[in-house]
């Protein structure tokens, strides 16, 4: 039978382990009786599971105080042999599931860039936001990791935000960094609650084609004023990520984007205000979007549901009125009724909707046999034309 002592304690047993602040066992990655069993674990996954792809966690070059919950730290160990064992391990993983995606999680650990260059790409755990905004300095060094991937390596980047969600400022504030490196290479994250991903409605915003870009170092984007600028063919984006309040002169378009707080799914919006000004001042850490267009969010200001009471015996249909003049696309989410987990409602004539182009939309959808009926919570989202890239 295994042991496994305290965290903090060194045994002679052959079952001693190391054990970190988050409750996981670091393992020697060195062992190949246990890369054996990690890749056995994850095609047994990958076959059973419906998954598409593999997440390595915590796949870092080198060990750091919080992965390990022991007095003493650092302790002894060859660093060199660990990086070039993790190189091997990623590779391996990446080069047996070749046809499935592999990202791991270590960005924000400087050294493991390296692993971009074995891998489909990563994730940059609490990007320019952790329990505040980082320092200057190492804002730069942030943003310059995604353009090198840009540039040279190339893969899939997750630059993922830890900002609160009522944080409007904090959000605004690290999206619009992104946007100053956004490529067909990056995907935007920012989390609702520690390390879990959410959706917010700017990630949606569509500026178009970039008219500026950086290449390998963040300062061409640098302003005069100490802001990053970067134009785009529907708006621009100013960011000031100093401890120092700046002020931007130049071309601004007249519609300055705004959000409220809160989750997408929390009824987040996205809007514009009008803006008449050839400058702007940003207090530290701070951004601000202009587009050249307004932006309003549609509005769901009717549901209704026949039966009145979904029922797991017969065919249920939704409408769903939106007052919005534009594109609309509208989803339901029904995966805690154990229905289709996710389920589309159309405005075409078609599929239950009664009457094209009425603003009502509609869908038939069935619930599992027997679903006994009680009061909950369903969730519908509508996306605008302008917001359709969430």
């Amino acid at each position: 039978v295994d042991t496994f002592p305290q965290c903090g304690v060194f045994t002679t047993s052959v079952n001693n382990r190391i054990k970190n602040d988050y409750g996981n066992f670091v393992m020697n990655i060195s062992n190949e009786f246990w890369r054996e069993f990690a890749i056995s674990q994850i095609e047994s996954s990958l076959q059973t599971d419906n998954y598409n792809g593999v997440f390595l966690d915590g796949a870092v070059v080198k060990l750091e105080e919080y992965m390990i919950d022991i007095e003493g730290f650092p302790i002894e160990y060859d660093s060199l042999t660990w990086k070039s064992d993790q190189i091997e391990i990623v590779s391996e993983i990446n080069s047996i599931f070749s046809n499935d995606l592999v990202l791991f999680n270590g960005l924000a650990q400087s050294e493991t860039e390296t692993l971009l260059t074995v891998s489909d790409g990563g994730l940059f755990e609490h990007w320019l936001y952790s329990d505040g905004p980082v320092p200057y300095n190492k804002w730069v060094e942030s943003i310059n990791l995604i353009l090198r991937n840009n540039e040279l390596y190339r893969k899939l980047v997750i630059p993922f935000s830890s900002v609160d969600k009522n944080n409007v400022e904090g959000r605004l504030y690290v999206f619009a960094s992104f946007l100053l490196v956004k490529s067909p290479y990056t995907v935007f994250g920012n989390s609702d609650d520690y390390s879990e991903f959410s959706l917010f409605p700017e990630m949606g915003l569509d500026l178009g084609t970039p008219l500026t870009s950086a290449q390998l170092n963040i300062g061409k984007l640098q302003d005069p004023s100490g802001c990053y600028v970067r134009y785009f063919d529907k708006g621009v984006v100013i960011v000031n990520p100093t401890d120092q309040a700046l002020t931007y002169n130049g071309v601004i378009p007249h519609y300055r984007v705004q959000i409220t707080p809160g989750t997408v799914l929390e009824g987040s919006k996205l809007f514009t205000v009008n803006y008449d000004s050839s400058s702007v001042e940003l207090s530290p850490y701070s951004a601000a979007i202009f587009v050249t267009q307004p932006i309003s969010t549609p509005e769901i200001d009717k549901v209704t549901f026949l039966p009145e009471t979904p029922s797991g015996f017969c065919d249920n249909l939704v409408m769903v009125h939106v007052d919005y003049i534009d594109t609309v696309r509208v989803e339901m989410s029904l995966n805690k009724f154990a229905g289709s987990p996710d389920i589309q409602l159309y405005d075409d004539g078609t599929r239950g909707d009664s009457l094209a182009g009425d603003s009502l939309f509609s869908a038939l959808f069935s619930l599992v046999p027997g679903f006994w009926p009680h009061e909950d919570t369903i969730h519908f989202v509508a996306y605008s034309g302008r917001l359709a890239s969430i």
